[in-house]
């Protein structure tokens, strides 16, 4: 979903720029960005059998690593209203919880997730 709440494509998506200070105060404005113990973590939806998101589960495990996050997985085929939500736009990862910042989709992009969990810390 787009900032004005309209679904964008992952072309549209991807040729928006991202401004950090805009990023912030979304995340700041959405629920859940951090965890109980008040640690920043990420939230990855995947679905069985998808290539993209074993890639990108892989590509992100180093990442989060290094930066000290927790990566929650969702698997969006488990729950029909995730599902209805996201449909074949899996992976995609979300900084917080599956209310939060969309960050990549399909591919990760690892200058913005570093940026967007630099700005978030």
């Amino acid at each position: 979903m787009g900032i004005d709440g309209k679904r964008e494509s992952a072309r549209e998506a991807d040729r928006q720029p991202l401004a950090r200070n805009s990023l912030c105060r979304e995340a700041e404005e959405r629920p859940r960005l951090r965890l109980s113990d008040d640690s920043i973590h990420l939230t990855l939806l995947i679905r069985a059998y998808c290539h993209l998101c074993d890639d990108m589960r892989a590509e992100l495990a180093s990442l989060a690593d290094a930066a000290g996050v927790r990566i929650t997985e969702i698997d969006v085929d488990a729950d029909p209203s995730v599902e209805a939500r996201f449909g074949d736009l899996v992976p995609v990862l979300l900084l917080g919880s599956i209310d939060g910042v969309e960050l990549c989709r399909y591919r990760l992009d690892p200058a913005r997730v570093a940026g967007a969990l630099h700005d978030a810390m």
